[in-house]
């Protein structure tokens, strides 16, 4: 009942994928940046549903959720990169008669918390990565891309073992195993 399979990604890869060569540069003003200290709420969904979600009714709601990175290269400092989980307020939207179910809520959270732990994820290999040799632009993509891919199969596997947030058991063994991921990986928590 929650969010399609069909998810908007593709959009918000796009959009992510814009803030990956402008490193120094903010996300977009209205992105919301992940904080353990700042959880969604459902005025954050500010977005309306569009194409097929117009008149299905099933998907009561989509976040817009990722993680982009901006990379500089030099011979002088080496490689510097920034990561971030992002959620776009824009294209994330819930229906106006599902704004008080907060379970529903925690379930949409979750997306957004899977964007923090690929960002962890990718944050970490890239330092791994960088120790050994210096990054190179090519391998730093063809490493996003795989992590954004893994991210984004992640994504369909946590609404479908939820069956969108309808299985109950299986929201609460997801919400505590990716809490535990996310500690797991509490180093790699910001950019070094």
């Amino acid at each position: 009942m929650l969010n399609s399979i069909f998810r908007p990604f593709l959009l918000t890869a796009a959009f992510l994928l814009s803030w990956a060569s402008l490193f120094g540069q903010s996300p977009a003003e209205t992105d919301i940046v992940w904080s353990a200290d700042r959880k969604l709420s459902w005025t954050d969904f500010e977005g309306t549903p569009s194409g097929q979600f117009v008149t299905d009714t099933l998907v009561a709601a989509i976040t817009s959720s990722g993680f982009a990175y901006g990379l500089q290269i030099s011979s002088a400092t080496g490689a510097k990169f920034q990561i971030a989980a992002q959620f776009n307020p824009k294209d994330s939207w819930v229906r106006p008669n599902k704004r008080a179910n907060l379970y529903l809520l925690a379930h949409e959270q979750l997306h957004f918390d899977l964007a923090e732990l690929y960002a962890r994820q990718f944050r970490k290999t890239l330092t791994q990565m960088n120790a050994k040799k210096p990054l190179d632009k090519k391998q730093v993509n063809d490493e996003y891309n795989a992590a954004y891919k893994a991210f984004q199969s992640r994504q369909r596997m946590y609404d479908l073992e939820t069956e969108h947030s309808r299985s109950k058991l299986e929201q609460t063994r997801w919400q505590a195993m990716i809490a535990k991921e996310i500690e797991a990986l509490a180093a790699y928590g910001k950019d070094q």
